[in-house]
């Protein structure tokens, strides 16, 4: 019996009209980690955001997507909170509203624990009690990964989550989300543009062009 986390089988996405994925079929184990590559425009970004059941014909429930982190290209950070109030929002969706309230106006001293190990991980653990917005944009980015990983997620998916980073620390942040997805047995699915970096920690590669999977298997 095969253990699937993504069963995609010729799904198509149409945004305002205009079709935007096609005959999408895609398999992914659980605990599997695959890379996206592809160009600005190819599918990405539409193709993890259906993952996640944000858009699409089948939505999924908060409960779901609270098993689910997605790192945005964007960031989607409360910007004049501390650090470590947006990491702890990785939980809120597992939690009731007294307890997120709860947690974000006081969190205990394990929690604030938890989000310095995971911030230490991400080389930002000094940041721990700044506020989000006095940040610079790549520290922002290594806030939302953190935020990520403090949710404890069955799947991660990660949109672009290096691309404000330089080599040096783009390469660290992929090896210690790959790392972590090995050790928990997250299936992870992220979209890169340096076929380089996607190379050395992904086996498999699923590659896009217009909308379309083009190709889907070990690196060449």
């Amino acid at each position: 019996m095969t253990d699937l986390a993504i069963d995609l089988q010729h799904a198509d996405l149409y945004l305002d009209g205009k079709q935007i994925l096609h005959d999408i079929t895609l398999q992914v184990q659980h605990g599997e980690c695959i890379a996206l590559l592809g160009p600005s425009g190819s599918g990405k970004t539409s193709l993890l955001r259906m993952l996640n059941g944000v858009i699409g014909d089948d939505l999924k429930s908060a409960e779901q997507r609270s098993h689910i982190g997605f790192v945005h290209q964007d960031h989607s950070l409360v910007p004049n909170v501390r650090v470590s109030n947006n990491v702890l929002m990785g939980r809120l969706g597992s939690l009731s509203f007294w307890q997120s309230l709860k947690m974000q106006l006081r969190p205990g001293k394990k929690e604030l624990a938890a989000v310095h190990a995971i911030l230490e991980r991400v080389g930002i653990a000094d940041k721990l009690f700044e506020r989000t917005d006095s940040l610079s944009g790549g520290e922002q980015q290594r806030v939302a990964l953190a935020r990520a990983l403090y949710q404890e997620p069955q799947m991660l998916l990660a949109d672009e989550p290096v691309a404000s980073l330089d080599a040096s620390r783009a390469r660290k942040i992929i090896e210690v989300l790959h790392a972590t997805a090995h050790e928990e047995n997250w299936t992870f699915v992220v979209s890169l543009h340096d076929e380089a970096l996607a190379s050395e920690f992904f086996p498999r590669i699923v590659r896009l062009e217009g909308g379309r999977i083009v190709s889907d298997g070990a690196y060449v």
